[in-house]
């Protein structure tokens, strides 16, 4: 418990870390205007996410550990669920709200490629559960690392090229997939089945 708490830590000390590369380079890039969208935008994202979290996770955890075996993959199947119906749910509302505040074309598109990036994110946080439940600390900051790594490349390659606002909410696209990936690979008995009625 110890050696993942310290990989855990380690792992969001290295986010930071990216994080400070990144940001610099999209307020120089976007100008003043532009870079507070894209803030106000991921400000919207990191609202639902929270919303959509609504302690699902501390209970996943629970029942992981107190259900038998054979009954896991319906735990998490009933997770992912859960997850995807409240972030729905919730980009619902940031499109309300972006167009009760008039947001243009692009950066309506802006929401809706951030919110692609959440949905991807919001499901690989329920793929997270069985890790948490068994100890498998090191492949969660793996893959928050990940996710932070092949975002920033992805915004150093954009800002270097000229790429918009647009373009550079649609880096946690890719980031979230990679993320996705490597924690579902990790997942004890793989990814819920179809099923059988």
């Amino acid at each position: 418990a110890l050696r993942g708490s310290a990989l855990r830590s380690g792992g969001y000390v290295v986010g930071i870390l990216l994080s400070l590369i990144s940001v610099p380079l999209i307020i120089r890039h976007l100008g003043l205007d532009e870079f507070g969208i894209y803030v106000t935008i991921t400000a919207i994202v990191a609202i639902i996410s929270g919303a959509s979290e609504l302690g699902l996770t501390s209970v996943g955890i629970r029942e992981w550990a107190q259900r038998p075996p054979e009954r896991r993959q319906e735990l998490l199947a009933d997770l992912l669920g859960a997850r995807l119906a409240l972030t729905l749910l919730g980009i619902a509302g940031a499109f309300l709200f972006a167009i009760a505040a008039g947001y243009d074309a692009t950066r309506l598109i802006g929401v809706g490629v951030a919110c692609v990036g959440l949905l991807i994110t919001s499901l690989q946080a329920a793929l997270v559960v069985p890790l948490s439940a068994t100890l498998r600390q090191g492949r969660i900051a793996a893959a928050d690392v990940l996710r932070q790594a092949v975002q920033v490349l992805l915004i150093v390659a954009l800002v270097t090229t000229g790429g918009g606002l647009v373009l550079i909410l649609a880096t946690a696209i890719p980031a979230a997939i990679a993320a996705f990936v490597l924690t579902a690979r990790g997942v004890p008995g793989g990814l819920p089945r179809d099923r059988k009625s």
